[in-house]
C-alpha cells in the first residue's frame, strides 16, 4: 500500500530542495546557486555561442593526420584540459597558441575558458582588434577607464587572433602592457 502525500496549493515548490532557493546550504554555497553564477560567468565572458559548440568533448582530433601531427595536438589538448581543469588563478601559468588557420587553436581556447568558467572562476574572451577597439576609446575617445579595467581584473584572459591586427605603437603598447600585467592568459 503506497501513501502518496498531496501538495496543497499554498505549498512553496522549491527548484532547488537542497537550499530551498536560497544559494547556500548552512555557510556553503549550494550547487545550483554555482551553476547560475557560472551560466552568469559564460554569457559575460563574450564567448557566446561558441562556449556551446568548442568544448573539450566534441574536439576530434581525427581531423590531424596521424603521427607526429596529431601526437603534437594530442599533447596540447591535454596539456590545456589539464590546465583548464587544474587552473587556479595563483598560478602563473600561460599560453601562447600560434599555427595556420584551421588547425583548432579557437576551439581549444574556448574550451579552455568554458572549463575554467564551470569551476567557478572569471574569464574574458575577446579578439585582438576588440581589445585594441577598448584601449582606443579610453585613449583617444575619452572612454572611463571601467572599458579597459576588466583585462586587467578577470582571472583568466583570452586573446584571439593576435597578428590579425594592425600593427603599430600603439596597439604594441597596448598588447606589451597587457602581457606584463597578467598573470594568465591564452593568446590565440
Amino acid at each position: 500500500m503506497h501513501c502518496m502525500m498531496r501538495r496543497h496549493y499554498t505549498d512553496i515548490v522549491y527548484e532547488c530542495e537542497k537550499c530551498a532557493d536560497s544559494g547556500y546550504v548552512g555557510l556553503d554555497m549550494c550547487n545550483c546557486m554555482r551553476a547560475a553564477i557560472a551560466e552568469a560567468r559564460l554569457a559575460d565572458s563574450e564567448l557566446g555561442r561558441l562556449g556551446e559548440l568548442q568544448r573539450f568533448d566534441n574536439f576530434d582530433l581525427s581531423y590531424y593526420a596521424p603521427g607526429s601531427e596529431r601526437m603534437t595536438v594530442e599533447r596540447i589538448f591535454n596539456c590545456l584540459k589539464s590546465f583548464a581543469e587544474g587552473f587556479n588563478k595563483d598560478t602563473s601559468d600561460s599560453w601562447l597558441l600560434y599555427g595556420d588557420t584551421g588547425l583548432g587553436k579557437t576551439h581549444l581556447s574556448t574550451a579552455v575558458g568554458v572549463t575554467v568558467i564551470r569551476r567557478g572562476y572569471d574569464v574574458l574572451y575577446k579578439t585582438v582588434q576588440a581589445v585594441i577597439d577598448d584601449f582606443e576609446e579610453v585613449q583617444f575617445k575619452g572612454a572611463s577607464q571601467q572599458n579597459v579595467r576588466r583585462y586587467y581584473d578577470c582571472d583568466l584572459l583570452i586573446i584571439d587572433d593576435l597578428g590579425a591586427e594592425l600593427t603599430n605603437q600603439f596597439t604594441t603598447s597596448c598588447i606589451y602592457n597587457l602581457k606584463g600585467s597578467l598573470a594568465k592568459r591564452i593568446i590565440v
